[in-house]
């Protein structure tokens, strides 16, 4: 009886490499297209080894501690236009740059003739008009 394919494949060589790929934020098929990996096979060996598969999650979330780790070493040191950027998108209520319209319109009826859908369409263009 012959091997699985994911034996010969999944060398310790090709898990560091892919290990690599996942701590610089590749999705599971960019990884595989890197180590020259079947995604099947990898898919395989990952259902074989649990552990591994958490791992490779784990890995895929580095980039993004770093980047927090980054933000917060600019803002202890004070840096304006990192606050800046960090309070508009954590403190969107107070600091946010955009305005955002909670626009809701209604429609009971779904107009049955041509003039019916023309007056509708004047309608909400009149109500958006005061948000414009």
């Amino acid at each position: 009886m012959a091997r699985p394919l994911w034996t010969t494949i999944m060398t310790e060589e090709k898990i560091k490499e892919l290990d690599w790929y996942f701590s610089i934020w590749l999705t599971d098929e960019e990884a595989c297209l890197m180590a020259n990996i079947w995604r099947t096979c990898f898919y395989d060996y990952c259902s074989k080894n649990p552990e591994y598969k958490e791992r490779k999650e784990i890995l895929k979330r580095k980039p993004l501690i770093k980047a927090k780790s980054n933000i917060v070493k600019e803002l202890n040191e004070q840096n304006i236009d990192v606050s800046k950027w960090y309070a508009e998108r954590k403190g969107k209520d107070e600091f946010s740059l955009k305005q955002e319209v909670d626009q809701k319109t209604t429609v009971t009826e779904i107009p049955a003739t041509k003039e019916e859908l023309e007056a509708e369409l004047a309608r909400i263009e009149e109500e958006t008009k005061r948000y414009i």
